[in-house]
């Protein structure tokens, strides 16, 4: 999965924190979580940064300060 490029599992029911092993995929240049109101904000720094480094990306938790 190291290889993996396109993670979109954007409105799928993803519930509870995202692993930090997610930053292992340094392939994936695509990043979709948003659309899970089950996944458990704020992400790990790790995660986070991982994810900034993606080149297209939605940070699932971005609406989190809205509520």
């Amino acid at each position: 999965m190291t290889s993996l490029e396109r993670i979109d599992l954007m409105d799928n029911g993803v519930q509870g924190k995202l692993p930090d092993s997610l930053a292992q995929l340094t392939n994936a240049n695509t990043v979709y979580f948003d659309g899970n109101d089950g996944l458990e904000c704020p992400l790990s720094d790790k995660v986070s940064e991982w994810l900034a480094g993606v080149q297209y990306h939605a940070n699932p938790c971005a609406n989190e300060s809205a509520l």
